[in-house]
Order: structure tokens, then sequence, then C-alpha cells
């Protein structure tokens, strides 16, 4: 398991200091096979589920948290943020006896994990940002309105934030779909079990790669 924690301050206005908090935690799933079919089937019994069942290759979970408090001026109530945190788990497939397989297979699976792992690393990064534009429009001064009202402000926001990521995400999905199956080296030796079809799957909350 590795831990990646980053830390940034940015966002300061005369109202606030706003913190950015985005840690990654990698974990890896481990199982044993003697060839890629059977290796494909260890992937569907031990790999992570998406909320609709579906097997997959890899997953991440994503969680944005927002923790701020109200602070009442001349202007109106405005935002005192604490924090805006994005926590982030990635799960990996880990072949534990791939050193069994010839070079061939063994470097095609370094491709391709490193290829899931980008894959992830690209949703984790659209967080980071749709997280920091939330943080933005927090910070911006907000004139005459009540406490109660700026909480559906920050509603609103945090809708636009989610919305935002959902179609960047799929724009993601789509675009690394393409890419697999056009890069025959990528697609290696799945190409022969095309029964096994492969597509890209978005949950919310969650992104799979699945068969």
């Amino acid at each position: 398991m590795k831990m990646l924690i980053f830390i940034a301050l940015c966002c300061v206005n005369s109202f606030a200091q706003a913190l950015i908090q985005t840690s990654i935690i990698e974990k890896s799933y481990q199982f044993s096979a003697d060839d890629v079919l059977e290796m494909m089937n260890e992937v569907r019994g031990k790999g992570p589920k998406s909320k609709g069942g579906l097997d997959t290759w890899a997953m991440l979970y994503t969680d944005i948290t927002t923790k701020f408090d109200f602070r009442t001026t001349e202007q109106g109530c405005q935002f005192n943020v604490v924090t805006v945190s994005v926590i982030a788990e990635m799960k990996l497939p880990d072949w534990a006896d791939i050193q069994r397989q010839d070079e061939k297979i063994q470097q095609w699976w370094i491709t391709y994990i490193s290829y899931l792992k980008e894959h992830e690393l690209m949703h984790y990064s659209t967080a980071k940002k749709h997280a920091k534009s939330l943080l933005k429009k927090m910070n911006l001064p907000h004139k005459d309105l009540s406490c109660p009202q700026l909480r559906e402000k920050y509603l609103g926001y945090k809708f636009e934030m989610l919305s935002g990521m959902r179609r960047e995400d799929q724009n993601i999905d789509a675009a690394s779909m393409i890419l697999l199956h056009k890069d025959k080296e990528l697609m290696g030796p799945l190409t022969e079990f095309s029964g096994y079809k492969i597509q890209l799957n978005r949950k919310a909350g969650k992104n799979p790669i699945g068969f």
C-alpha cells in the first residue's frame, strides 16, 4: 500500500483562509494464475465491483468533503472555509506469480497496469480540479445574502461541481476506450478473448474499468 499526500494553501481573501487537502491511497488485490484466461477469471472473482455489480479491473473511490462555517459582515453572510478535502483510494490488480509467464506477457502486464493506473489518476486530477473550483467560488464575496441563503448557494456550487466532474469523467472514459481498442500492444493477449468485451463505466463516486 502506498500513500501520497499533497497539501497546498490557496484562495485566501479577507474573509477566510482556505485549505485544500488531497490524498490518494494505492491498494492492490492479489491473485495467482497459470495463463491469461485464468488471470481474467481471477480478476472477475477478486476485483472490485461497481454499484451495479460490474466486474472491474481497477477502481477509484473518491470523496470530496467541505468543512466550513459562516461569518456575518456588513455585506451579508460570508463563507468561512476551513478545508476542502479530496480523499481517494485506488485499487489495482496484482498478478503475484506473473514471473512464471513468458517475457512477452510480463512486459504486456507492466504496460497494462500502467494504463490502468494512469486512467485512474486522470480521474483523480479531475476531482482535484473541480474541488479547487468549488473553493474559489466559495471565496468570492457574496452580497446581501442571509446565512440560510448562502447555504443554498453552497448546495448549488456543489451540484455544479459534481455535474462538471461527471461530464469530464465520461469524456476521459470515452477517450480511454478508444485508446485501448486502437492500441494493439496495449490490448496484447486480451485481443483473443473478444467474448470478454472490455468497457469503461463510470459510477457516482467510483471509476471502474470493467470487462
